[in-house]
């Protein structure tokens, strides 16, 4: 459980560190997260690997998770498998984007993503600075919006997804 945490935070753009990430389960709750804010220019991979479920919950609208947070000439791609479900819930202005760079995403979800709160957003968020990339996913199970919003993709770029499942919305914006 994390209440502030950033694993890496450089602004200057270049060959600027590396982050990845591996645990069991991975619970966020009533936090600001950054995994990477680092500009990186040779296109390395930030891997983030979670065995099991992958949970965020909110609060209120100034909590908010970043795997790859930097945008400007950032081309970090990044890697996120998640062998369970991926479940956000809580304020619906909470905010979780998996990269602002314009690296491209490999997302792997072997079962559902539960939305019941937050805003969610692959490739980039609604902002000028966001940079779109291309987006690859797979879902083995099915996305699940009960509240709150979701976006597969927020920027240019290609999106191809693959839902095993079904895509049931009962409430919320997608």
């Amino acid at each position: 459980y994390f209440s502030h945490f950033c694993a890496f935070n450089f602004v200057t753009t270049g060959f600027n560190g590396y982050s990845s990430l591996s645990c069991s389960d991975l619970f966020i709750t009533n936090s600001k997260f950054y995994l990477h804010r680092g500009e990186i220019s040779d296109s390395r991979i930030i891997d983030v690997t979670v065995t099991n479920d992958f949970v965020i919950s909110f609060s209120d609208s100034l909590q908010v998770v970043y795997l790859i947070s930097r945008a400007g000439y950032n081309t970090a791609r990044l890697n996120l498998t998640v062998g369970g479900n991926l479940i956000v819930s809580g304020h619906n202005k909470g905010l979780f984007v998996t990269s602002m760079s314009s690296g491209e995403e490999i997302i792997s979800i072997g079962n559902n993503i539960n939305i019941l709160g937050g805003k969610t957003r692959f490739n980039g968020y609604e902002i000028a600075s966001s940079r779109g990339h291309d987006i690859t996913g797979t879902i083995g199970g099915s996305i699940l919006i009960a509240d709150g919003s979701i976006s597969l993709s927020t920027q240019k770029g290609i999106s191809n997804w693959s839902i095993q499942g079904d895509f049931d919305q009962t409430g919320g914006f997608s």
